[in-house]
């Protein structure tokens, strides 16, 4: 995989409510991404929250409408 990841890569969603989803990224065994995705109620909203672990600040926000 190239000498910055390991050849151990674990991806994991679980889905903590109707509307909400969590996301975690291991490589090596070692946690380094997370993200949570979110449904709005009435269904037209979708948000991707994104962070590398050690910079929980520096969050990477998307929002998807539908029309």
């Amino acid at each position: 995989m190239g000498p910055q990841k390991s050849d151990v890569t674990t991806f994991i969603w679980k889905q903590t409510s109707p509307d909400r989803i969590e996301f975690y990224a291991s490589f090596g065994g070692h946690l380094a991404e997370q993200a949570i995705e979110k449904l709005s109620p009435d269904g037209k909203t979708f948000t991707d929250t994104l962070w590398t672990k050690g910079h929980e600040d520096e969050k990477d926000i998307r929002v998807f409408h539908k029309k």
